[in-house]
């Protein structure tokens, strides 16, 4: 049986571009940028701001199901549009040193850039009039679901490994994968 990726064009989950502020932003800044989210809400549909006590719409696997992980983070604002069940959509959480806007609706890039950009645009200009960027990335989640008996997937047929790049174990499915960033 193979593997296949979630969507019939793509494996991509989720895709969250991250900007990441050379120094705290000044909390006035921090309203300013909020306000601008705040006259979006109608274009993009979200909600908000409301204070961030832990945000983020990736899931982590528990016994039982997939369930929303978790973060501490106790201060900054978010916005975010979830689907009619509840399950979110599309977030942009504020930290105080760093933006993020996350989708779980991506389809392509042309979209993703338009998008973004909409959300986000703005609000990245006004806090960059007050202080500098360390960092902009963007990082893709890629689910394949194995159409078989779980036995008999090996996570080997799905990945390669890129000259040692990958430990034995990862390959092999033997252990959870995690991610550092530095």
């Amino acid at each position: 049986m193979p593997w296949r990726p979630l969507h019939s064009q793509h494996a991509i989950e989720r895709v969250r571009l991250i900007v990441q502020f050379g120094e705290q932003v000044p909390a006035k800044v921090g309203r300013r940028m909020s306000d601008a989210l705040i006259e979006l809400r109608h274009e993009t549909r979200m909600t908000g701001p409301t204070a961030v006590q832990g945000f983020d719409i990736s899931l982590v696997q528990v016994e039982g199901g997939m369930v929303p992980h978790q973060q501490t983070v106790t201060n900054g604002w978010q916005f975010t549009r979830n689907a009619s069940n509840g399950a979110p959509l599309e977030a942009v959480v504020f930290d105080g040193t760093s933006l993020t806007y996350e989708t779980t609706e991506y389809q392509r890039w042309e979209a993703f850039k338009r998008r973004t950009k909409k959300v986000v645009d703005v609000v990245i200009q006004i806090a960059c009039q007050s202080v500098d960027f360390q960092s902009v990335s963007v990082d893709y989640t890629d689910r394949f679901l194995y159409e078989g008996r779980p036995a008999e997937a090996k996570v080997g047929d799905l990945l390669t490994d890129a000259g040692g790049m990958l430990h034995s174990d990862a390959v092999s499915g033997k252990h959870l994968w995690h991610l550092h960033r530095g």
